[in-house]
C-alpha cells in the first residue's frame, strides 16, 4: 500500500493549511494500521457526495434530505488461522470535522451495520466514525447462524469477535485511519450504541478502557445469556398454559395500566414516569369488554392477566425463584421489537398463536443447545431453566459483559454514560439498573466517572409515542469528559414518532438520573421547568428480584 503523499506537505509549508494538504480520499493516501494479532487483506478508498439513506431513527432523522459528504475507507482483516474475514468501515467528513473520533455500535446479532444509519447519523455531526461487521453478515440483526462451524460445535474466533475484539480492533483501525487522513490524531474519543452498541460500549470499559475518552451507552444489553434467553419468557408462559391472547386484548392491559399509573408523577400524559410507584394489578380488569375496532371485541380473560402478571413478575424457575428481572408497569407487550406478540384470525382476535422474538429462538437453538434443529416451542419450564444455566456456564465469561469492577476504567479518568427507556420492550430496563447498583457496591464513588439516565415512556433505542427522548446524550458526554461538567439529568426531547424529527426545544423535559425519578413540580406541563427530579419514594423499590441481587450475576 502506497505512503501518504508526504512530498505534498513540504510543498505546503508555510503557504496553505496543512489540515487540507494530507485529505486525501484515495487508496493510495492510507497505509494498514498495526493491530496485535491481525493480518491486513484489502484497503480501499474513495470519496462519497450526498449519499442518502431512508431513516428509521431520531439521530438517523437528523441527516440532511441533501445526503452526506465523506471519505470512505473499507478495510478488510482476519486473524491468522481464526478464518474470521472482518470489515470495518471509517467514514471521514469531508469537510467541518470537529477532531472527534466515535465508535458506532451494532444491535441485535450485528455488531455493527455496514452502510448504516447510526455510522451517517455521527458523521452527520462532524465525527470521524467507524464500525465492524465483527467477521459475520452485518445486515441480519436477528438471526445467527454463524455462530456454530457445525451442529454442537461453537464458531469460538465469531462469537469472541461479537463479544469483545471486533470493537477494539476496530478502535485502534479507525483512529489510525482518522489520523492519517486528517495528518493529526483525534483530540477525543468516544463510543456511542445502543442494545447491543450498548453492551459493547460497556464491555470497552470493563475490557479496553484505553479505547476511549467516554462511552455513551443506551439500552445496553448485558447479562446477554440470561437476557436473551429471557426474552423467550412471555411466549414460554404462553406455550405451557396452551392459551395465546390477542393484540388487541394485551395492548388493552397495557393501556389500562398507563391509566392507572400515569398520574402519579403528578401530571397525566400517556406514559409511566415512576413503573416501581404503580401498584396495577392485571387481574382488577379482568372481564372488561374491549373495543377492538372493525367492529370486533374481546373480553379481558383471567389467562391473560396471569400471562402479563408473569411477564411483569419475570422469570422463574420450577421453584418458583427468580432466574432475572421482570419488565415495568406501562412496557408493550407487541410491536415489531416486543417479545409476547400473537398471530389470530377471524377479525385479529381468536384462534391465536405465539410469535417469539427471532433472536430469542436463535440464541436459545445456536447459542445454548447447539442444535439448529431444537424446537423451543416444546420446551418444558425445566428445559428453560436449563438454557439459562448452559448459557451462563458455556458463554457467560466471554459475552455477559457484566463486570462491576471498573477501576482501571476509572483509574484512567474515563467516563461512561448509560440511559435506558423505561418502556422498553425488548431489553428490560432492570438489567440496567442491576448493573449499576453492583458497580456501586464495588465502588461507592462510582457516580464519579459512570452515571445511568432512565427515560419515562422510551422504548427500545427509540422515542416512543409523545415521550422524550435523550436525543443530545452524546453532546452530553463530551461536556463531562471535556469541560468536567458531570450531567445531573439529560435533556429528553419529544418527538413525534421514532422516524421523524421535529425537536421542538421548548418540548422538553428532564431525563432523571437513577434512582432519582420524574416529578411535575407546577406551571405549563409543556415547560421543562415544570418537572424536575426527585429522590424516590422509600417505599418504593427498584423491582429487582431478591434473588437476583447476587454478586455472581
Amino acid at each position: 500500500m502506497a505512503r501518504r503523499r508526504l512530498g505534498q506537505l513540504v510543498l505546503c509549508l508555510g503557504l496553505c493549511d496543512v489540515s487540507q494538504a494530507v485529505e486525501d480520499c484515495s487508496t493510495g493516501a492510507f497505509t494498514y494500521p498495526d493491530v496485535f494479532g491481525a493480518e491486513f487483506v484489502s484497503l480501499s478508498a474513495a470519496p462519497v457526495e450526498d449519499w442518502k439513506l431512508n431513516t428509521t431513527t431520531p439521530e438517523g432523522a437528523l441527516i440532511p434530505t441533501s445526503g452526506l459528504s465523506f471519505c470512505n475507507v473499507t478495510l478488510l482483516y482476519h486473524h491468522p488461522g481464526q478464518n474470521d474475514n472482518t470489515n470495518v468501515q471509517v467514514w471521514l467528513p469531508l469537510q467541518g470535522w470537529n477532531e472527534r473520533f466515535v465508535g458506532v455500535g451494532g444491535g441485535g446479532f450485528a455488531a455493527g451495520k455496514l452502510n448504516g444509519e447510526n455510522l451517517a447519523a455521527t458523521v452527520n455531526l462532524g465525527y470521524a466514525a467507524s464500525v465492524t461487521d465483527a467477521g459475520h453478515d452485518s445486515q441480519t440483526w436477528s438471526r445467527a447462524p454463524w455462530v456454530l462451524n457445525s451442529q454442537g460445535n461453537f464458531n469460538y474466533p465469531l462469537i469472541y469477535n461479537f463479544a469483545t475484539l471486533s470493537i477494539h480492533d476496530m478502535t485502534i483501525i479507525g483512529k489510525a485511519i482518522t489520523q492519517q487522513y486528517y495528518g493529526r490524531a483525534p483530540k477525543y474519543s468516544y463510543f456511542n450504541g445502543c442494545s447491543t452498541g450498548g453492551r459493547q460500549g460497556v464491555t470497552s470499559a470493563q475490557r479496553y478502557p484505553e479505547d476511549y475518552d467516554g462511552i455513551l451507552a443506551g439500552a445496553p444489553a448485558i447479562n446477554l445469556p440470561d437476557l436473551t434467553v429471557s426474552t423467550y419468557w412471555p411466549q414460554s408462559v404462553m406455550d405451557r398454559l396452551g392459551y395465546y391472547p390477542s393484540k388487541c386484548e394485551l395492548d388493552a392491559i397495557n393501556r389500562l395500566s398507563v391509566e392507572a399509573c400515569d398520574a402519579l408523577d403528578g401530571v397525566k400524559d400517556g406514559f409511566i414516569a415512576d413503573p416501581d410507584a404503580c401498584d396495577f394489578d392485571p387481574q382488577t380488569v379482568v372481564g372488561q369488554t374491549v373495543d377492538c375496532g372493525n367492529g370486533t371485541s374481546v373480553r379481558i380473560s383471567t389467562q391473560t392477566a396471569s400471562i402479563v402478571r408473569a411477564i411483569r413478575e419475570g422469570p422463574t424457575g420450577a421453584d418458583g425463584k427468580s432466574l432475572w428481572v421482570g419488565t415495568a408497569h406501562g412496557t408493550p407487550f407487541t410491536g415489531a421489537l416486543a417479545l409476547a406478540n400473537t398471530n389470530c384470525s377471524e377479525g385479529g382476535v381468536s384462534n391465536c398463536t405465539g410469535v417469539p422474538f427471532p433472536m430469542a429462538v436463535d440464541w436459545i437453538k445456536n447459542f445454548t443447545r447447539r442444535d439448529p434443529g431444537y424446537d423451543v416451542t416444546k420446551m418444558t419450564l425445566a428445559d428453560l431453566e436449563t438454557n439459562y444455566y448452559l448459557g451462563r456456564q458455556q458463554l457467560g465469561p466471554i459475552i455477559a459483559a457484566n463486570d462491576p469492577d471498573l477501576s482501571r476504567f476509572r483509574a484512567l479518568n474515563r467516563k461512561l454514560l448509560t440511559w435506558h427507556g423505561l418502556a422498553d420492550e425488548c431489553i428490560t430496563m432492570r438489567g440496567s439498573r442491576l448493573y449499576y447498583d453492583r458497580v456501586l457496591q464495588v465502588d461507592q464513588n462510582a457516580s464519579d466517572y459512570f452515571r445511568h439516565f432512565e427515560a419515562p415512556g422510551v422504548n427500545h433505542c427509540a422515542a416512543g409515542a409523545g415521550a422524550f427522548y435523550p436525543l443530545r446524550a452524546l453532546a452530553a458526554l463530551t461536556r463531562w469528559v471535556e469541560g468536567g461538567i458531570a450531567p445531573d439529568v439529560l435533556i429528553g426531547y419529544k418527538l413525534p414518532n421514532a422516524t421523524t424529527i421535529a425537536a421542538d426545544p421548548q418540548a422538553s423535559r428532564p431525563v432523571c438520573r437513577y434512582p432519582q425519578v420524574l416529578r411535575y413540580k407546577g406551571g405549563d406541563v409543556g415547560s421543562y421547568g415544570s418537572f424536575g427530579c426527585a429522590a424516590r419514594d422509600a417505599k418504593e423499590t427498584t423491582g429487582v428480584p431478591a434473588a437476583r441481587r447476587r454478586d455472581e450475576l
